[in-house]
């Protein structure tokens, strides 16, 4: 497997499609009301970090260079990433501590291979480089990837209620 930014990649734009398909596929969201949900959806997790931080968007490819999951991070939480999900307010004390911030998805056949650990890796490899003191990601409480994100190092730091969901905030320190 190789590591590649968004930009590093032989064929950026055939890369982004890819990961665009494994975001797609891997969420939880199937259905949307029209295009236009579908649109901001797709930039609330995917497109504000291709588009608006290609260089921490990171993409891992087999050996033939095909686009097996990708992770989209920012090195900060901006008030843009804000914007886009409210909900991240009730955590904004934690996030002066882990003010970086990530997504990450693979394609079904990728996924339990160890391959998103060591995308994790080189994301935090990166962000210590840049002296970001800490990395959060949000999940559900009850979510499967809870495990996932507890072996490679992220704590609970908050949890906060939206709704009926009771949202959790892992969080890493570099």
């Amino acid at each position: 497997m190789q590591i590649r930014s968004l930009p590093e990649s032989p064929s950026p734009r055939t890369a982004l499609e890819a990961a665009e398909g494994i975001f797609f596929e891997s969420s939880s969201k199937k259905t949307f009301s029209g295009e236009e949900e579908r649109l901001r959806f797709r930039e609330r997790y995917f497109g504000v970090y291709a588009e608006r931080d290609p260089e921490w968007f990171l993409l891992a490819h087999d050996g033939n260079g095909s686009v097996l999951g990708y992770l989209a991070g920012a090195p900060v939480t901006r008030e843009e990433h804000l914007a886009l999900n409210p909900y991240l307010e009730g955590f904004r004390r934690e996030m002066t501590l882990y003010p970086a911030h990530l997504h990450i998805n693979f394609s079904p056949e990728a996924r339990g291979l160890g391959l998103g650990s060591l995308l994790i890796s080189e994301f935090e490899r990166r962000l210590k480089s840049h002296s970001i003191p800490g990395v959060h990601l949000v999940t559900g409480v009850t979510e499967r990837n809870v495990g996932f994100y507890n072996k490679n190092g992220y704590l609970e730091a908050s949890r906060i209620r939206v709704g009926s969901t009771e949202l959790l905030l892992l969080g890493k320190r570099l």
